[in-house]
């Protein structure tokens, strides 16, 4: 009677912890495929201020698809330098992972972001225009 008294409690944490590594790998893999998608879009567009706008879609249709908020996550698309063929843009993405309220012990997993990063080169055989760069970025709000 005493060990199953100790071991449900036991049991009931490690599930809880398998459940949340368990989110944080599903957001990470969504992350990563929505900032690998605004990296594809924003290097072969036409524009910089066209690259930044397709790019943020690009990746709010991703985290959609993987039926995440995605005005929860930060986007954000910059080039290293001035806009134009062969400039390098960073590609950045962020999801915070919120622990289960439910659980006893969500507070001291606490809310951890996962993030995912790429540095891409604008192509240069696509990129016609050398009318500017707009840094785009959506900002994060409070899950």
């Amino acid at each position: 009677m005493l060990s199953t008294i100790l071991a449900i409690p036991l049991f009931a944490m490690l599930i809880g912890y398998t459940a949340y590594f368990g989110r944080a790998l599903y957001a990470r893999a969504a992350i990563e495929e929505a900032a690998a998608a605004g990296a594809r879009f924003a290097v072969t567009s036409l524009s910089g201020e066209h690259g930044c706008r397709q790019a943020q879609e690009a990746m709010q249709i991703v985290l959609e698809g993987y039926h995440l908020d995605p005005t929860s996550a930060a986007l954000v698309v910059q080039p290293l330098s001035g806009w134009g063929r062969g400039v390098r843009v960073e590609v950045t993405a962020s999801y915070p992972v919120a622990a289960l309220p439910s659980l006893f012990f969500s507070r001291m997993l606490g809310d951890p972001e996962v993030r995912a990063r790429y540095e891409v080169v604008v192509d240069r055989y696509a990129n016609r225009y050398s009318n500017g760069w707009q840094p785009c970025t959506t900002a994060q709000t409070p899950v």
